[in-house]
């Protein structure tokens, strides 16, 4: 009789484990949850790090919508099909001549800078944290970009908003060719159907 009531003490106790294993899995999923990525988000804040007068006023400002005209409409967008993610970001034209032109050395006083919207494409990975790497995909070596894309992008667990840091080389009257650290903040347009 030894041999039925081992092997049943034997299957109780893995059923045991099993239940417990499983309430402890079940316990530590629910309290992680996963970052949520929309497809569509609007720039709500763009700031550098040192103020620059890039629309020469004389005024130096952080707050780079000041500065440069149609940074507010920027947007970034995730496309989860394909695994890519867009910012996009504005890039100096000289004199309304062809855009990724390397700057000039120094402000001239006559040269006319537009700042025009351009796609900067990446693939990207969404880590657990909130962190979304990413990757470039489309550097075209002919191509002077002076935006320097993010690493990472961080996401507000609470409020859903995304947040960069980069860099970026602009053409100053006073100090010719300067970089300047970014801090960007974006909101997700909520009528869009979120990717995850």
């Amino acid at each position: 009789m030894d041999g039925p009531c081992k092997f049943k003490d034997m299957k109780r106790s893995v059923l045991c484990l099993t239940v417990i294993v499983f309430l402890l899995s079940a316990c530590e999923k629910s309290g992680v949850e996963k970052p949520q990525l929309y497809a569509k988000y609007r720039a709500v804040e763009v700031k550098s790090d040192t103020p620059i007068d890039l629309n020469f006023d004389g005024q130096a400002n952080t707050d780079l919508t000041k500065e440069i005209d149609g940074l507010e409409k920027i947007a970034l967008y995730f496309d989860r099909t394909n695994g890519y993610t867009d910012i996009i970001w504005m890039e100096p034209q000289l004199n309304d001549g062809l855009l990724y032109d390397p700057l000039p050395i120094e402000y001239n006083g006559i040269d006319n800078i537009k700042y025009q919207p351009v796609k900067n494409l990446f693939t990207y990975v969404l880590q657990s944290n909130g962190t979304v790497l990413l990757s470039r995909t489309n550097v075209i070596a002919t191509r002077h970009y002076t935006f320097s894309h993010p690493q990472r992008i961080s996401i507000d667990q609470r409020t859903g908003n995304l947040y960069f840091e980069a860099s970026q080389q602009f053409l100053t009257e006073k100090d010719g060719i300067v970089t300047v650290g970014i801090q960007a903040e974006y909101q997700p347009e909520k009528e869009y159907i979120p990717e995850y």
